[in-house]
């Protein structure tokens, strides 16, 4: 049985619920205390790290597996975006 406390198969290095994060509201930048940045603003996007690949923008960010599955949750999530009227 696997346990719960192991990162996920497709990113064995990086550990994000170890590393304390801070949000700068106003900028949209989510800051890792390793040094690590990614920048939340604008639209949906893949970005390319030396430890993987996420998909991150509109205030989202998750790590991929691969290019297609960031395609993917692209995909998915401008579905269930509401469309303005």
């Amino acid at each position: 049985m696997a346990s719960t406390d192991a990162p996920p198969e497709h990113c064995p290095r990086r550990k994000p619920w170890e590393l304390q994060a801070e949000v700068k509201r106003n900028m949209g930048i989510l800051r890792f205390s390793d040094g690590m940045e990614f920048n939340l603003e604008g639209p949906l996007r893949i970005e390319e790290r030396s430890d993987g690949l996420y998909v991150v923008g509109e205030h989202f960010m998750a790590a991929v597996k691969s290019r297609e599955e960031g395609e993917r949750l692209i995909a998915e999530r401008k579905q269930q975006k509401p469309t303005d009227e």
